[in-house]
């Protein structure tokens, strides 16, 4: 029998499927009056605001169908999927909470719920805790162990991640989603050799996947491979559009077998496209140097050392200077102490984190995050330095960074700690995400500077992987206690080593936006 309320329905979804969402909103909207203690005029509504792209009518009508039927798990489980891919995490989990309490033997509650919670900076260990507990109950079920992988991975148990993801793999050797996260763990792991073997299975299952190959030619470049890099380069070229990303990946690929014209080329059609990719900025210095060294024409090494020049132009865009002493510490040494034991004692501030160019050392997460102490007053320290130095910087409408950096109001201050041992030293790198990077010194070990420049700042030299690299100009910055070093983020710099039984202590930014 066709009831009134089968006949309601009936109405919302051929409005709807009619293409006449807004009518059937409306009809949705008088059935909900009707109906008074039904769930599925609620329901139906919701589906109908979900198709107007209305999610806080969605929202609204899937709250009204659970006040009408409290106790219906699958009104619940819609309401959290929504919530969770909404990115409300917090209103996902409870709405998960309450489907647990209703059905608690259900294992797919557990999984909903750690979804949410390891989104959450404070739901983390419960999430694992979930994770574990379904892996009890399916302990045979790939993606429960991989569920568990991302969770560590976010908690920054690196190994414990890496084992689960190996398990995944194991279990469901051709789920690609599964074989590209263990991979790009081994990337960042630094593992190349197995994450080399990881991305070629992946491209197996899933041929020209370009994430796979931009990958694939990170990995055999940092494996000082050339031949497989740009391999991988031109793969990547072949299966993908050509944009300025990919052709980042290409120019850095033709930059380590040294083939400095074609990387030249690659860089400035994707400067064509994206003029503010920094990385293309950087890689374009790289070849215009190495090609101004291999130039057999005089002319040539001119024109490419010019070009070089007024790219890097060290003189005006690095910049060294000392901290002003922030009120009320009497000198630079009692506000650094107060700088290090703040990090020392911070609730959120971990030195966990993963980085390719930090050896023999550690790097923190983000340091400009509450509670701040004495940090505010660094943070503001480095915002009157930046506005100086933006002050400073020489008007030049032909140099492709000076006349596109964003005006202050669009950009951010993103930093973290790093902290070196003995030995400890930072490989050649830039920011690629970065407008204007800096380096605070906090605590450099005595043995630090002199002649053999230990534990210095280097900029202009670029990591081993590209061949005579350079960006056309090598110069050294010894700091001391106190000093702000700033500069353009596409400048390549490292940490020369230092032999010390202290720590040698910094801190380091970047002012960023949303661009890259």
């Amino acid at each position: 029998m066709n009831t009134p309320l089968q006949q309601a329905l009936q109405q919302i979804n051929g409005l709807l499927k009619s293409g006449k969402p807004e009518a059937a909103a409306a009809a949705g909207r008088k059935a909900i009056k009707k109906f008074a203690k039904k769930p599925e005029p609620c329901m139906a509504l919701a589906q109908v605001e979900q198709a107007l792209g209305n999610s806080e009518g969605m929202f609204y009508a899937l709250e009204q169908a659970c006040k009408r039927a409290p106790k219906e798990p699958s009104i619940r489980a819609m309401q959290g999927d929504a919530l969770l891919g909404a990115r409300r995490f917090t209103q996902a989990a409870k709405a998960y909470r309450i489907g647990l309490k209703l059905q608690p033997q259900q294992v797919q509650w557990k999984i909903r719920l750690a979804a949410a919670l390891q989104e959450l900076p404070t739901g983390l260990d419960e999430a694992i805790k979930l994770h574990r507990q379904v892996l009890k109950a399916t302990p045979q079920t790939a993606a429960a162990h991989y569920n568990l992988g991302t969770a560590l991975k976010r908690q920054h148990d690196f190994e414990g991640a890496l084992a689960a993801y190996r398990h995944a793999a194991k279990l469901a050797p051709k789920d690609g989603e599964i074989r590209f996260s263990l991979a790009n763990l081994l990337v960042e792991l630094e593992h190349f050799e197995e994450a080399v073997i990881e991305l070629s299975t992946m491209l197996a299952l899933k041929p020209g996947f370009p994430a796979a190959l931009e990958q694939l030619a990170y990995a055999n470049k940092k494996l000082r491979r050339p031949a497989e890099c740009l391999q991988a380069a031109q793969a990547l070229m072949d299966n993908t559009e050509k944009n300025a990303r990919t052709l980042a990946v290409l120019a850095s690929a033709q930059l380590t077998a040294g083939d400095y014209a074609a990387a030249i080329e690659s860089c400035d059609q994707g400067l064509a496209e994206k003029p503010l990719n920094r990385r293309l900025f950087s890689d374009k210095l790289i070849a215009l140097s190495g090609q101004h060294k291999r130039s057999e024409s005089e002319k040539g090494r001119s024109d490419n050392r010019q070009a070089a020049r007024h790219l890097l132009n060290l003189d005006s865009l690095l910049q060294v200077s000392s901290l002003p002493v922030p009120a009320p510490y009497g000198d630079i040494s009692e506000f650094n102490r107060a700088l290090m034991e703040h990090i020392d004692h911070h609730p959120t501030l971990h030195f966990t984190g993963l980085s390719h160019s930090c050896q023999g050392g550690a790097t923190s997460n983000e340091l400009f995050v509450e509670p701040l102490g004495p940090v505010a007053l660094l943070q503001q320290a480095i915002a009157q330095a930046v506005a100086q130095y933006r002050q400073q910087l020489p008007q030049d409408p032909q140099h492709p960074w000076l006349c596109q950096l964003p005006p202050p109001e669009q950009l951010n201050l993103s930093g973290w700690v790093t902290r070196l041992r003995s030995q400890g030293y930072q490989q050649g790198h830039m920011h690629p995400t970065g407008w204007i990077s800096g380096v605070y010194y906090v605590s450099l070990p005595p043995e630090c500077g002199g002649e053999d420049q230990a534990g210095c700042i280097e900029f202009g030299r670029t990591p081993g992987f590209y061949p005579e690299g350079d960006q056309g100009e090598i110069r050294v910055v010894e700091p001391k206690a106190g000093t702000l070093v700033l500069f353009p983020a596409y400048l390549y710099h490292r940490t020369l080593p230092f032999e010390s039984e202290q720590e040698r202590f910094t801190m380091a930014f970047d002012w960023r936006n949303d661009d890259f």
